[in-house]
């Protein structure tokens, strides 16, 4: 025979509260997202560092070679392509990956069913975007002076206006 457990036997199941689940599924996004990131890392420096790489080759060296610029020019060049390779990064990045979620993957349907509200999936993929724009124009940096020798030329004494203008730009 089987025996009926008094209710205050019972086992209750605690559910979770809305913000638990929440703080956990964009956990897990933000995580899946980060894993990609480092798995595609070659993928990305190659996307994002190639345009500035041509760019810093001819105009700052087959240029100031044949006598088309001098180095007050290279001196802008530097941060326009720093500033460009964060701009076009940080609208690359979402716009591919959504692409391809909606085409191919079909993830981003996999997204918008977890338990957070579709807000928080648009916040973490334009966070997602900012911190590789960021890598990006990091990176920008130690390639020019790879690519311009001598002539390349930077100023300290604006350091955090050009960080915080990078950031900017980032949060596109």
């Amino acid at each position: 025979m089987s025996a009926l457990i008094p209710s205050s036997q019972a086992r209750v199941a605690h559910p979770r509260s809305n913000l638990q689940s929440t703080r956990t599924a964009l956990l897990a996004i933000v995580g899946r997202d980060l894993l990609v990131t480092r798995r595609q890392m070659i993928v990305l420096l190659v996307q994002t560092l190639i345009q500035p790489l041509f760019m810093l080759f001819i105009i700052g060296k087959v240029f100031s070679a044949i006598g088309a610029s001098n180095s007050a020019f290279i001196a802008l060049l530097v941060p326009g392509i720093v500033a460009l390779t964060v701009f076009t990064t940080a609208l690359q990045v979402p716009s591919v990956e959504l692409a391809r979620d909606l085409a191919f993957t079909r993830e981003i349907e996999d997204r918008l069913l977890a338990p957070l509200p579709t807000l928080l999936v648009a916040v973490e993929k334009v966070g997602l975007a900012t911190v590789r724009a960021l890598l990006s124009g990091i990176l920008v940096f130690p390639l020019a002076y790879w690519v311009l020798g001598s002539a390349y030329q930077v100023r300290s004494d604006r350091l955090g206006l050009s960080l915080a203008l990078i950031v900017l730009v980032a949060l596109v």
